[in-house]
């Protein structure tokens, strides 16, 4: 599955536009003919060019505007020439060179992938360097060529509207591409400046169905990229050769990773942006034969390097056999970056070691990237009735999902914050489920929840601080629990996992609230069990009292604290708005532990051994 996955990317890569211009040495390049004239006027015909696993088909190029002659040409682009690829590079001078068709061919593994663009041109080449590549458009077709017994073969074709390509330096391309470098840390140089692409259509059958696929605009900014330990063209190479990774020996298996991992760590491409990317995949059922039909719509999709930023707005999708629907208005990630798990992977692939044991004995927290937060906005869901008990469709949504991870200690997040915002479910007016009627009785159209989770950790005092764990729904009531727990020193966090489970023992518990708020979920509870049990609401009060006050003496005993706790039941029950239940451990000098700790609830021979050693503080409105 590895290696089918990987060479479907690659299989991606090679259908990047341009592609076969930028990766131009060293190059065995075979010239069929050419024209005589020697000017500043050039032509070239029918070249052949192959590049490593790319073979570019030229049937015709003119040059303008330029002082070499055919024979130095060709000496720039001929592999076999002893010069380094990136000095016969920096020859290149004209003015501009006009392609009215380039194909490029390429065959990695079982897929063969051919292109064809039209209208090339290169415009004011200096040493190099191209200011501007355009091209009218272009096709490509992708074949599998080996045909699977059950599956059969595949294909994908389909079209590129206009583009173009700002500042594209051959000499770096030839540098980053073919040349080796021991330097992680080697500057970034930048390959081109600019991207841009009017649109594209693709068609992509498979023995399942079809998918189809078209985009507007695409747009990026500066490619930037450094050699690494193992040149790109050595990686394609390896794929190519070796179609199943766990048939290469060692040496190429950490050839294999390194390169795989150079290609996120030696190449930038950014800031990124698609608009209007809509596929439709159409396909049948394995099991039920049933035909299926999916929309995926993006408004627009912007992308950055390299704190992995990115944006989405106007996703829909639907399945209109199903009455399937997701609605989402936009969608944000911001902060994330993939270092430490980048440097992490390059040092145990460089180590060689691939066995069980030596997995088993990973730190998984040196590979935790860097956390940032994320951002959704209006969702909406939509499925139909399979069973027929709800009413009608089912529909929910939610107003916002906030999330962040920050000041990260060996990958752990020491701060967090979540926050859900209107999740609702819609109740139908008719419904044969009895619960959703009763709501509906009620007054309750619609459920509509709010949660929240505000978290901290303070390393002064040694304590995570929970500031908020809550959930509230509307015209119904909430609940927030607040607390502390303590001595939780920072090797916790950056100790051995050992350690940090011994630390997790000693852990106290130093403070806690719990405040509950009534606005209405109480009276329609009560209505709705005593319905249920057959008495009045005001019986079934009564009852539950009892009940609460018998527990609470059976657990904590009948004293001033647990009586405490029951008369403020007992009034928020009797139509009371708010309770609040704080606890905190009862100052004592004598204890080395600032806390209720795990040894105290050991030793403790019953609930109320916990209560005595406890302030508690009840408030009711």
């Amino acid at each position: 599955m590895l290696s089918r996955s990987l060479f479907s990317k690659v299989s991606i890569i090679a259908l990047t536009p341009f592609l076969g211009v930028i990766n131009v040495a060293p190059f065995n390049i075979v010239p069929f003919s050419t024209a005589q004239a020697q000017s500043t006027n050039l032509t070239l015909e029918k070249l052949s060019i192959q590049a490593g696993i790319y073979k570019i088909i030229v049937p015709k190029v003119e040059f303008s505007g330029t002082n070499l002659t055919k024979k130095e040409l060709l000496a720039i682009l001929d592999g076999k020439s002893k010069e380094p690829a990136k000095q016969s590079l920096a020859k290149l001078n004209f003015a501009e060179a006009v392609i009215p068709e380039l194909i490029l061919e390429t065959r990695i593994a079982n897929r063969a992938d051919r292109q064809i663009y039209k209208n090339v041109k290169l415009s004011n080449v200096v040493a190099g360097k191209i200011a501007l590549i355009s091209a009218d458009g272009a096709s490509f077709d992708s074949k599998t060529t080996v045909k699977s017994e059950k599956k059969g073969a595949g294909s994908f074709k389909g079209t590129y509207d206009a583009m173009s390509i700002d500042n594209l330096d051959l000499v770096t391309i030839a540098q980053v591409f073919n040349e080796k470098s021991l330097d992680d840390n080697a500057p970034m140089q930048t390959i081109y400046t600019g991207y841009t692409l009017a649109g594209l259509r693709f068609d992509m059958t498979t023995p399942d169905g079809q998918i189809l696929m078209s985009a507007g605009k695409m747009s990026a900014g500066a490619f930037t990229a450094r050699a690494g330990k193992y040149g790109f063209m050595e990686f394609a190479e390896l794929m190519r050769d070796n179609p199943d990774i766990d048939d290469m020996d060692q040496e190429d298996k950490v050839k294999f990773y390194s390169s795989l991992l150079q290609i996120f760590s030696n190449f930038d491409i950014g800031p990124w942006q698609m608009d209007k990317l809509a596929i439709n995949i159409d396909f049948k059922d394995k099991k039920s034969l049933e035909k299926k039909n999916i929309d995926f719509k993006i408004a627009s999709l912007k992308f950055g390097q390299p704190d992995l930023n990115f944006h989405m707005d106007g996703l829909d999708i639907s399945v209109p056999e199903k009455k399937i629907s997701v609605k989402l208005a936009s969608y944000d990630v911001k902060g994330y970056s993939l270092k430490p798990t980048l440097d992490a992977a390059k040092a145990f692939v460089a180590a060689g070691k691939f066995e069980p044991e030596d997995i088993a004995a990973i730190d998984y927290r040196e590979f935790i990237p860097i956390l940032g937060g994320s951002e959704l906005n209006k969702l909406e869901l939509q499925a139909p009735d399979i069973k027929g008990d709800y009413g009608s469709d089912i529909k929910m949504g939610i107003g916002q999902i906030k999330t962040s991870l920050s000041n990260q200690i060996r990958g752990i997040p020491t701060a967090l914050s979540y926050k859900i915002s209107n999740l609702t479910i819609d109740t139908p007016v008719s419904s044969p489920n009895e619960g959703i009627q009763f709501m509906r009785d009620n007054g309750i159209e619609k459920l509509d929840f709010s949660a929240a989770i505000e978290a901290k950790w303070v390393e002064e005092r040694k304590e995570f601080a929970i500031s908020d764990i809550s959930i509230s729904a509307e015209k119904l009531g909430s609940l927030k629990l607040s607390g502390a727990i303590g001595n939780m020193p920072k090797e916790l966090f950056s100790g051995t996992i050992g350690s940090a489970q011994l630390l997790a023992l000693a852990l106290t518990a130093k403070a806690a609230e719990l405040k509950i708020e009534n606005k209405g979920l109480l009276e329609l509870a009560l209505k709705g069990a005593a319905k249920d049990k057959n008495k009045t609401p005001e019986d079934l009060k009564k009852d539950l009292i009892t009940i609460i006050k018998q527990e609470l003496e059976k657990h904590f005993g009948n004293n001033e604290k647990s009586m405490a706790v029951m008369t403020g039941i007992e009034t928020f029950l009797n139509n009371g708005k708010s309770l609040t239940i704080s606890v905190k451990p009862k100052a004592d000098p004598e204890r080395s532990l600032d806390g209720i700790g795990a040894m105290d609830i050991f030793l403790a021979k019953e609930p109320k051994d916990i209560l005595d050693k406890l302030d508690v503080d009840v408030k009711t409105e």
